[in-house]
């Protein structure tokens, strides 16, 4: 009884299995395509989800290649085949791309090879060549020693960033389109940002961080080059020779700008102390019966060589009027005032300017003093003698300071003159001056440019600022376009590696025997601008820095770094610096 029962149920659960399997396949038919639920294959359908592709941006370069991966997501059992395509470019069934030999946009498009409607496209920007410098962002000027400060890269899809720093110290990953960083001690901080697309293709950009540093102590950097040089700043002088004085005198006018701006007695007594060793130099020489002193040698026609004997003068006359305008020093140094007077008015003005006797003599001159042919009354010509713009340039320094010691009117005519005739030879493009090179002759092999040269055009710098610090002719608008032809021309735009180029034009054609950059010397008036612009200051002292520390590290900074180089940079630093 009991097993029949058991016999009957286990015969009635076959014949509803039987049903439900003929139910379950429709009927007692049956199609090929049909997926049957079985012990072997449990799966009951099959379905594609989604396809995912990586990279899913790009940026590369035309012809660049590139292997795209792709992923298929789904149920069942399924093909992971993808069906591959690109718009512009080429792609293989594998996945690798190259891009157009145009540059634009493209897009690759995997799809699934069982599900064709199921598919991922991704974006591609080919580019013309190399890629190009990422677009950095941030503080233009941080604090020393501070922070976080922050910078950012502007990334095209598909692009990663990857950031590194001089001078200070990341105080965030690495990489990623935005980084965070302090700033260290050093007079800049250089952000390095590097953009690659994951292909081989990079693009580094360097972008310098100013940093408002604390300047040098000026005096104590001269003091120290004046204590080690003394030795040869005398044998210079007691050589009596008005070619050597030419590159004393830079020396000098060190001295002078620095004891003008700080008021230092040792720096001030070493300065009149040199100027009463030169003065004692000096030869007589007699010209239509008058005796003068002046510096050897003599010329072919048995006068001063002009061009020396203006330049060292310049520091002469500019001592003077420092002595003139500081009351602690006019009254310590006031003999010596008359003396230096006297000695420059002599050399330069009754040798070659007196009206009845000089060199350019014309006694029916109507202005005061004499004639200067290259100088006529109405505007004043520029250069039309001898060394021409140099000499003009040295005259009209030397006619400011005497104006400024005496404030004897003769000496403002001639300084009048001189700012005058410089004025019609100055345009002013793009927010700069630039002055053409009046008729100074152009060796060949020397100027090949046709502009003024960067060194040269020292001497007109100084000169146009001396005048406008005396009140003559040139307003503060002036100085600060001269100031912006070196920080928007002549000047290299880089805090790391300052260079100035060979011409005020910003050309970098060869100067006599020198390559690009290498006559780019500025420390003998350009780096006066630095009391007009923070800007020129700052590539001032950063020169400056180098070269206390005796690392030069181009050809312009080398151009710099001679003892009266470093002497006059320091002193006009210092100038700079004071009110």
């Amino acid at each position: 009884m009991h097993l029949a029962s058991i016999q009957m149920r286990v015969l009635g659960l076959m014949v509803i299995g039987t049903i439900c399997s003929l139910i379950a396949c429709g009927g007692g038919g049956g199609g090929a395509s049909t997926a049957v639920a079985s012990a072997q294959n449990p799966t009951l359908s099959t379905a594609i989800e989604s396809v995912a592709v990586s990279p899913a941006a790009l940026a590369m370069a035309i012809g660049a290649q590139n292997q795209f991966s792709a992923d298929v997501q789904g149920t069942g059992s399924f093909s992971a085949t993808i069906l591959w395509s690109a718009l512009r470019g080429s792609i293989t069934s594998t996945g690798l791309y190259t891009a157009p030999s145009t540059a634009g946009s493209d897009a690759v498009t995997a799809a699934s090879s069982e599900d064709p409607s199921k598919s991922s496209t991704v974006n591609i920007l080919v580019t013309a060549g190399s890629m190009a410098a990422p677009l950095l962002s941030g503080p233009v000027e941080v604090q020393q020693l501070s922070g976080p400060y922050s910078a950012s890269a502007t990334l095209a899809s598909g692009l990663a960033a990857q950031w590194s720093i001089t001078g200070g110290t990341l105080l965030s990953a690495a990489s990623g389109a935005t980084v965070q960083f302090q700033a260290g001690s050093a007079a800049i901080a250089t952000l390095g940002c590097t953009v690659s697309n994951g292909t081989g293709n990079a693009s580094t950009q360097r972008w310098v961080v100013a940093l408002p540093f604390p300047p040098r102590n000026y005096l104590a950097d001269t003091k120290a080059l004046l204590a080690a040089n003394q030795g040869s700043i005398s044998s210079e002088i007691a050589s009596g020779n008005s070619a050597t004085y030419y590159f004393t005198s830079y020396s000098l006018m060190g001295l002078a700008a620095s004891a003008d701006a700080t008021g230092d007695a040792t720096v001030m007594a070493a300065l009149v102390g040199y100027i009463n060793q030169i003065m004692a130099q000096a030869q007589p020489l007699v010209r239509n019966g008058a005796t003068y002193q002046q510096w050897g040698p003599w010329d072919v026609n048995g006068n001063p060589q002009q061009l020396n004997t203006f330049q060292a003068m310049g520091p002469l006359a500019r001592t003077a009027a420092i002595i003139a305008r500081n009351p602690k020093f006019l009254a310590q140094y006031g003999t010596e005032l008359s003396q230096i007077v006297a000695f420059v008015d002599q050399s330069i003005f009754k040798y070659w300017f007196d009206k009845n006797s000089g060199v350019y003599s014309d006694p029916g001159s109507s202005w005061l003093g004499g004639s200067i042919p290259w100088l006529p009354a109405a505007l004043g010509g520029w250069g039309q003698y001898l060394f021409q713009v140099d000499t003009c340039s040295h005259l009209g320094m030397i006619a400011t300071w005497m104006y400024q010691a005496t404030q004897n009117p003769l000496y403002l005519e001639y300084a009048t003159r001189v700012a005058k005739g410089f004025r019609t030879h100055i345009t002013v493009q793009n927010g700069c001056w630039i002055w053409d090179q009046g008729t100074v002759p152009i060796a060949v092999g020397d100027n090949q440019d046709g502009s003024p040269d960067t060194s040269h055009s020292n001497r007109e710098t100084m000169m146009v600022v001396a005048m406008h610090e005396a009140g003559i002719e040139y307003t503060l608008s002036d100085v600060q376009l001269l100031a912006a032809t070196f920080t928007k021309v002549i000047w290299n735009q880089d805090y790391a590696n300052p260079m100035f180029s060979n011409y005020i034009d910003g050309s970098n054609l060869g100067y006599r025997t020198v390559p690009a950059w290498a006559n780019g010397v500025v420390f003998h008036g350009w780096d006066m601008v630095g009391k007009y612009s923070a800007q020129a200051q700052r590539v001032l002292a950063i020169c400056d820095q180098a070269l206390v520390a005796g690392t030069p590290q181009n050809l312009s900074l080398s151009s710099n770094t001679s003892l009266y180089g470093k002497l006059e940079l320091s002193g006009a630093l210092a100038w700079n610096c004071a009110q």
